[in-house]
């Protein structure tokens, strides 16, 4: 499957760069949300778009890369392919942001998001739908 992706630290912000090829190509990413009491429920949520999951809690997605790679410096797509799917998601209740990190399909195990309330997995991304 290839390497495991480089993963930032939790504590450092780092550039995401969406290369010119990859814009728009992809709509929504299939996210696996479970809780602490709860069975695993997928959602379908838009890139850039958001979905309440329970008790007023709400899962963004603020980017998704399909061949996610970094530099320390910034996150960026290698190609236009699904190899190392990544998107960037983060938790919210009202005003206060919980967890935020990336969550990768293809290797979970390097996943940053990080919370106590939710786990999430990426599952899917979905491709825009091609013009007739």
């Amino acid at each position: 499957m290839g390497h495991p992706p480089q993963v930032l630290s939790e504590t450092k912000e780092v550039e995401v760069v969406i290369p010119e090829n990859i814009k728009g190509k992809w709509t929504a990413v299939q996210l696996g949300i479970s809780g602490k009491d709860s069975d695993k429920s997928e959602y379908t949520v838009a890139i850039g778009g958001k979905t309440d999951v329970s008790d007023g809690i709400v899962v963004v997605v603020d980017e998704f890369l399909p061949d996610y790679t970094s530099d320390f410096e910034k996150a960026t797509s290698a190609s236009d392919t699904l190899n190392n799917p990544a998107a960037l998601v983060h938790l919210t209740k009202g005003d206060k942001v919980l967890a935020k990190g990336w969550v990768f399909k293809n290797y979970p195990e390097f996943n940053t998001f990080n919370s106590s309330e939710l786990q999430i997995e990426l599952l899917d991304a979905k491709p825009a739908k091609k013009a007739n």
